[in-house]
Protein backbone atom coordinates (compact mmCIF):
# COMPACT_ATOMS: atom_id res chain seq x y z
CA UNK A 1 0.00 0.00 0.00
CA UNK A 2 0.83 3.64 -0.65
CA UNK A 3 0.50 6.03 2.06
CA UNK A 4 -2.23 4.77 4.52
CA UNK A 5 -3.92 8.94 4.41
CA UNK A 6 -4.41 8.35 0.40
CA UNK A 7 -6.79 5.55 1.33
CA UNK A 8 -8.32 6.77 4.21
CA UNK A 9 -9.54 10.21 2.90
CA UNK A 10 -11.20 7.94 -0.61
CA UNK A 11 -13.24 6.10 1.85
CA UNK A 12 -13.81 8.43 5.24
CA UNK A 13 -15.35 11.58 2.88
CA UNK A 14 -18.60 11.67 1.63
CA UNK A 15 -19.82 11.41 -2.19
CA UNK A 16 -20.13 15.17 -2.05
CA UNK A 17 -16.54 15.71 -0.46
CA UNK A 18 -14.99 13.30 -2.75
CA UNK A 19 -16.21 15.36 -5.76
CA UNK A 20 -15.41 18.36 -4.00
CA UNK A 21 -11.79 17.24 -3.72
CA UNK A 22 -11.99 15.83 -7.53
CA UNK A 23 -11.61 12.03 -6.28
CA UNK A 24 -13.52 8.83 -7.07
CA UNK A 25 -12.23 5.01 -5.59
CA UNK A 26 -8.58 3.88 -4.59
CA UNK A 27 -8.87 1.50 -7.58
CA UNK A 28 -9.15 4.49 -10.07
CA UNK A 29 -5.49 5.42 -9.39
CA UNK A 30 -2.44 4.68 -10.70
CA UNK A 31 -0.09 5.24 -7.21
CA UNK A 32 -2.99 3.50 -5.10
CA UNK A 33 -2.85 0.43 -7.20
CA UNK A 34 0.69 -0.60 -7.77
CA UNK A 35 1.29 -2.52 -4.70
CA UNK A 36 -1.85 -4.71 -5.37
CA UNK A 37 -3.06 -3.81 -2.13
CA UNK A 38 -6.00 -1.58 -1.58
CA UNK A 39 -7.16 -2.59 1.61
CA UNK A 40 -5.62 -4.32 5.03
CA UNK A 41 -7.45 -6.79 6.88
CA UNK A 42 -7.96 -5.92 10.33
CA UNK A 43 -7.84 -2.37 9.30
CA UNK A 44 -10.41 0.04 9.02
CA UNK A 45 -9.69 2.96 7.08
CA UNK A 46 -13.40 5.01 7.59
CA UNK A 47 -12.17 4.37 11.44
CA UNK A 48 -8.91 5.89 11.08
CA UNK A 49 -10.21 8.57 9.12
CA UNK A 50 -12.53 9.78 12.07
CA UNK A 51 -9.57 9.72 13.91
CA UNK A 52 -7.49 11.67 12.14
CA UNK A 53 -10.36 14.41 11.63
CA UNK A 54 -10.71 14.19 15.58
CA UNK A 55 -7.17 14.29 15.79
CA UNK A 56 -6.25 17.58 13.68
CA UNK A 57 -9.64 19.34 15.53
CA UNK A 58 -8.42 18.71 18.95
CA UNK A 59 -4.94 20.26 17.84
CA UNK A 60 -6.38 23.54 16.14
CA UNK A 61 -6.68 22.57 12.92
CA UNK A 62 -9.48 24.66 11.42
CA UNK A 63 -11.82 23.26 8.90
CA UNK A 64 -10.70 25.35 5.92
CA UNK A 65 -6.97 24.52 6.82
CA UNK A 66 -8.07 20.94 7.28
CA UNK A 67 -9.47 21.08 3.83
CA UNK A 68 -6.60 22.85 2.41
CA UNK A 69 -4.47 20.13 3.39
CA UNK A 70 -7.18 17.17 1.89
CA UNK A 71 -7.25 19.42 -0.90
CA UNK A 72 -2.99 19.10 -1.21
CA UNK A 73 -3.44 15.33 -0.37
CA UNK A 74 -5.92 14.81 -3.63
CA UNK A 75 -3.81 16.61 -6.01
CA UNK A 76 -0.97 14.22 -5.16
CA UNK A 77 -3.18 11.38 -5.45
CA UNK A 78 -4.86 12.84 -8.67
CA UNK A 79 -1.26 13.60 -10.35
CA UNK A 80 -0.21 10.37 -10.60
CA UNK A 81 -2.80 9.32 -13.27
CA UNK A 82 -1.56 12.30 -15.34
CA UNK A 83 0.35 10.66 -18.43
CA UNK A 84 2.74 11.74 -21.32
CA UNK A 85 2.89 10.98 -24.81
CA UNK A 86 5.67 11.77 -27.27
CA UNK A 87 5.55 14.27 -29.79
CA UNK A 88 7.77 16.77 -31.79
CA UNK A 89 8.37 19.99 -31.27
CA UNK A 90 10.89 22.20 -33.90
CA UNK A 91 11.70 19.05 -35.46
CA UNK A 92 12.99 18.04 -31.94
CA UNK A 93 11.41 15.02 -29.41
CA UNK A 94 9.67 16.35 -26.71
CA UNK A 95 6.22 15.46 -24.65
CA UNK A 96 2.83 15.90 -24.34
CA UNK A 97 0.39 15.60 -21.69
CA UNK A 98 -1.98 12.97 -23.04
CA UNK A 99 -4.41 12.80 -19.49
CA UNK A 100 -5.64 16.11 -19.24
CA UNK A 101 -8.62 16.04 -17.02
CA UNK A 102 -6.76 15.06 -14.33
CA UNK A 103 -4.32 17.68 -15.01
CA UNK A 104 -7.50 20.32 -14.55
CA UNK A 105 -8.55 18.45 -11.58
CA UNK A 106 -5.35 19.38 -9.84
CA UNK A 107 -5.05 22.03 -10.69
CA UNK A 108 -8.72 23.32 -9.58
CA UNK A 109 -7.35 22.40 -6.17
CA UNK A 110 -4.54 24.36 -6.49
CA UNK A 111 -5.82 27.04 -7.78
CA UNK A 112 -3.81 27.38 -10.94
CA UNK A 113 -4.08 27.14 -14.76
CA UNK A 114 -3.71 23.84 -16.16
CA UNK A 115 -1.71 24.90 -19.14
CA UNK A 116 1.45 26.17 -17.06
CA UNK A 117 1.41 22.97 -15.01
CA UNK A 118 1.10 21.00 -18.37
CA UNK A 119 4.69 23.55 -19.89
CA UNK A 120 5.88 22.66 -16.56
CA UNK A 121 5.60 18.72 -16.56
CA UNK A 122 7.01 18.95 -20.37
CA UNK A 123 9.73 21.52 -20.47
CA UNK A 124 12.83 22.85 -18.69
CA UNK A 125 13.65 26.65 -18.71
CA UNK A 126 17.24 27.72 -18.58
CA UNK A 127 18.48 31.20 -17.76
CA UNK A 128 21.98 31.91 -18.78
CA UNK A 129 23.38 34.98 -19.25
CA UNK A 130 20.15 36.78 -18.97
CA UNK A 131 18.75 34.65 -21.98
CA UNK A 132 16.03 31.71 -21.15
CA UNK A 133 16.18 28.39 -22.76
CA UNK A 134 13.16 26.50 -22.73
CA UNK A 135 14.47 22.44 -23.07
CA UNK A 136 11.73 19.65 -24.17
CA UNK A 137 10.98 16.88 -22.14
CA UNK A 138 10.98 13.39 -23.05
CA UNK A 139 8.07 11.27 -21.82
CA UNK A 140 10.37 9.60 -19.18
CA UNK A 141 12.04 12.95 -17.93
CA UNK A 142 7.95 14.37 -17.96
CA UNK A 143 7.01 11.60 -16.04
CA UNK A 144 10.32 12.40 -13.22
CA UNK A 145 9.00 15.81 -13.12
CA UNK A 146 5.63 14.67 -12.33
CA UNK A 147 6.88 12.19 -9.55
CA UNK A 148 9.13 15.05 -8.32
CA UNK A 149 6.48 17.56 -8.18
CA UNK A 150 4.06 15.03 -5.78
CA UNK A 151 6.60 14.33 -3.66
CA UNK A 152 7.73 17.53 -3.19
CA UNK A 153 4.16 18.68 -2.43
CA UNK A 154 3.45 15.29 0.23
CA UNK A 155 6.86 16.53 1.74
CA UNK A 156 6.08 19.96 2.22
CA UNK A 157 2.31 19.61 3.34
CA UNK A 158 4.29 16.81 5.91
CA UNK A 159 6.26 19.11 7.56
CA UNK A 160 3.75 22.21 7.86
CA UNK A 161 1.76 19.54 9.79
CA UNK A 162 4.62 18.14 11.81
CA UNK A 163 5.02 21.65 12.77
CA UNK A 164 1.26 22.69 13.18
CA UNK A 165 1.47 19.79 16.00
CA UNK A 166 4.80 20.54 17.35
CA UNK A 167 3.16 24.34 17.98
CA UNK A 168 -0.06 22.95 19.40
CA UNK A 169 1.63 20.52 22.01
CA UNK A 170 4.53 22.50 23.32
CA UNK A 171 3.71 24.55 26.36
CA UNK A 172 6.91 26.57 27.91
CA UNK A 173 7.77 25.37 30.84
CA UNK A 174 7.16 28.37 33.96
CA UNK A 175 10.20 26.57 36.15
CA UNK A 176 13.29 26.75 33.27
CA UNK A 177 15.17 24.66 35.47
CA UNK A 178 13.38 21.61 34.55
CA UNK A 179 14.19 20.05 31.57
CA UNK A 180 11.14 18.98 29.48
CA UNK A 181 11.59 15.00 29.03
CA UNK A 182 9.27 14.17 26.20
CA UNK A 183 9.25 12.77 22.85
CA UNK A 184 6.66 12.40 20.46
CA UNK A 185 6.44 10.10 16.75
CA UNK A 186 4.48 10.99 13.82
CA UNK A 187 6.03 8.83 10.50
CA UNK A 188 5.85 9.92 6.94
CA UNK A 189 3.74 7.34 5.89
CA UNK A 190 0.38 8.96 6.31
Amino acid sequence: RNYHIFYRILVGCSDSERAALCLTKAEDYTYLTGGNCISLPHVDDVEEWQRIRGAMKVLGFEEKLQWDIFGLTSVCIILGNVEFSSTQVNNMDASEVSTEKFVRDACKLLKVDSSMLCEAFTSRSTVTRGETMVTRLSVDDAVDVRDAFVKAIYGRVFIYIVDKINKAIYKPQKDTSRRRLSIGVLDIFG
